[in-house]
């Protein structure tokens, strides 16, 4: 989260997540590399947590007045792996899955879709 602080000092206006392209918060979402069998395993509500965890946890950082967005793959391109279904449920909660240039952004407990809320 200090990367987030320090983003903000910088004068950043819009800090991402990324978690697409075999990117770590990817590998938790994906069912092929996340093997775990803990709270963060397993079926779709603990492969999402690790992602939600952390969009809150910069979100507590980073100023309610500048976007957090969150990069994610629309699919693993391989039968079993993350997909369509599945980003699609992430949108249900409140994830806007899109392709650049329109990523998701998580405001406090709330997925928003930023084209909605710009």
């Amino acid at each position: 989260m200090e990367a987030a602080r320090r983003a903000d000092e910088a004068g950043f206006d819009v800090a991402e997540l990324h978690a697409a392209h075999g990117s770590l918060l990817h590998e938790f979402l994906s069912p092929l590399s996340n093997q775990r069998a803990d709270e963060h395993g397993g079926d779709f509500a603990g492969r999402t947590k690790f992602l939600i965890e952390t969009a809150e946890a910069v979100r507590a950082v980073w100023p309610e007045s500048k976007p957090l967005f969150v990069r994610v793959s629309g699919t693993d391109w391989i039968e079993g792996g993350w997909d369509v279904e599945q980003s699609g449920r992430l949108a249900e909660l409140g994830v806007a899955w899109r392709d650049a240039p329109y990523p998701p952004q998580y405001t406090r407990g709330k997925w928003d879709d930023v084209v909605n809320t710009a």
